[in-house]
């Protein structure tokens, strides 16, 4: 993952890198500058003295200043990488039919924000603290080895609390992660029948249910916290010995007569520094080790799926759709069973009959959407070879129309460049008006009526020229008149086309090449 940062911009890295160096660099110049400072007041050199302290103050402001700049840049830097990662997420996503909503909506907000807190803030600190720890023991060497030796120790001391807490932070890190996408698909599940639960008045319960989840995401992160809190606590006792050994140590020199007294005072001022961000190191360490298990799943969910064929020579191969054999169950209870049928590519096929009798899931199966309980759904080409379709080239209209936020000429042409020509050609195709196309779409409360809707989704299909359309009460809500030439398109296309409907005459029903009707119970082709 840090590689992939680093890819974002390798040359702000490098400058962010540069500037936070010479920011420390200063901090550890300004700090030395105390032993100065001590010596003139023993000598009571008054002048040099406030001398000194003005550069000094110059000093750690200028510091201050590129600190920032370098912390500003970092920033800058990581949200460029979470928004690659966003667009790779999202485009993963989309390919893949398995992945929750809940789950996206966890990796791009939950696990991310952790990433930030957790990774790459306390990276952008190690990396100043270790700079610091550098410049400031071999300050101390200037001083005297013992100094430089007893620091050393109680260094490599604190550096092995991290691995011993690693094992119990990264478990805690993944809990806090799992159980956040578990909260999050109770708020799915239960939203899903909001307004079905306002009507039976099932308030206690949903708050019940969600309070649970809750309870189970705050215990989580307080175990979490926990086990960091403990892990600093240790360190924080390691370095009390080294704040307090340090400066007992410069004293016993300063008694040996091996150091000025200066050393005293600017020897504690280091080991404040030293310790304090040994101690930001070893817990900068133990949050960026405890995000392991979520930097792996980060990088493993911007791995696309494969592609192989060109769509086009893809959808060009299907030559016949065959269902053998095929049946679905509802939760092991109910058992829908449908007719062998071979779909040839071009052929017109009307599925109609009663309410409940699978008409729906029958479309799904074929899309992928729903696995049967028995049987197979085959793809055959030209030369009756099985093939994988490729089902983000099927056009799939289900019964409820998906719109997003735009206008509908993007709702057409899915945010993607198309010729105005053929929007308009797909819009008149449906007797979907001109003036309709500039008007925006706003998904909470539309202002297109039902079968204007249904119009708008049946352009975008028509308009990416999809040679396989699977439509589930397509004309539904549609006016007579637009519905008939809507039909009369439709089948007077060289498109393979499989449909739902209820309110077809028998001369319109008559135009489809195979009519299967689905009861329960009954299945007949015809």
């Amino acid at each position: 993952m840090f590689k992939q940062f680093v890819n974002i911009s390798r040359v702000r890295f490098i400058i962010i890198i540069i500037v936070l160096t010479i920011s420390q660099i200063l901090n550890t110049v300004a700090t030395y500058v105390t032993d100065i400072q001590m010596n003139f007041i023993i000598k009571g050199r008054i002048n040099a003295f406030i001398i000194i302290t003005i550069i000094q103050l110059l000093l750690f402001t200028i510091n201050d200043f590129m600190y920032n700049l370098s912390s500003y840049q970092w920033k800058k830097q990581t949200q460029e990488y979470f928004h690659d990662v966003r667009n790779k997420e999202s485009h993963v996503f989309l390919q893949n039919q398995n992945k929750s909503v809940s789950s996206m909506q966890n990796s791009l907000g939950n696990d991310l924000n952790i990433l930030n807190d957790d990774y790459f803030v306390r990276i952008f600190d190690l990396i100043a603290s270790i700079i610091y720890q550098f410049l400031a023991i071999n300050t101390l060497l200037k001083f005297d080895w013992v100094l430089v030796f007893f620091t050393i120790v109680m260094a490599l001391i604190s550096l092995l609390i991290p691995k011993i807490c690693q094992k119990y932070t990264v478990t805690q890190t993944k809990n806090v992660s799992d159980n956040n996408n578990i909260f999050l698909n109770l708020i799915k599940e239960w939203t899903s029948g909001l307004e079905v639960a306002r009507q039976y008045k099932i308030g206690r319960a949903f708050k019940l249910a969600l309070g649970k989840g809750s309870q189970k995401l705050e215990n989580s992160q307080i175990a979490r916290k926990k086990v960091l809190t403990w892990a600093e606590f240790i360190q924080s006792i390691a370095d009390a010995i080294g704040r307090v050994g340090i400066t007992v140590i410069a004293g016993l020199l300063y008694f040996g007569n091996r150091v000025g007294f200066g050393v005293i005072v600017t020897a504690s001022v280091f080991a404040d520094g030293i310790f304090s961000t040994l101690l930001d190191i070893v817990e900068d360490i133990n949050y960026i080790k405890s995000t392991k298990s979520i930097r792996d799943q980060t990088l493993k969910k911007q791995v696309s799926l494969p592609s192989s064929q060109s769509s086009n020579a893809k959808m060009q191969s299907i030559e016949k759709i065959k269902l053998y054999n095929l049946s679905y169950s509802y939760n092991g209870e109910s058992i829908l069973h449908y007719p062998d049928l071979t779909i040839t590519r071009g052929e017109k096929i009307l599925l109609y009959g009663e309410s409940g009798s699978g008409k729906t899931t029958l479309i799904e199966l074929i899309m992928g959407l729903k696995k049967p309980l028995t049987g197979t759904v085959s793809f055959f080409n030209t030369k009756g070879e099985k093939v994988k379709p490729d089902f983000a080239e099927f056009a799939y209209l289900p019964q409820d129309l998906v719109l997003f936020p735009g206008s509908v000429i993007e709702n057409i042409t899915m945010f993607k460049k198309m010729p105005l020509k053929v929007v308009q050609e797909a819009a008149n195709l449906v007797a979907l008006p001109n003036e309709f196309l500039f008007k925006n779409i706003k998904v909470s409360k539309s202002i297109l009526s039902g079968g204007q809707q249904q119009k708008v989704v049946l352009a975008r299909a028509l308009a990416h020229n999809k040679s396989i359309m699977l439509l589930d009460e397509p004309i539904s809500a549609i006016d007579k008149i637009s519905s008939n030439k809507i039909l009369s398109e439709l089948l007077a296309s060289n498109k393979t086309l499989i449909m739902i409907s209820h309110n077809l005459t028998e001369k319109e029903k008559s135009q489809f090449n195979k009519k299967i009707y689905l009861g329960k119970g009954i299945n007949n082709e015809s």
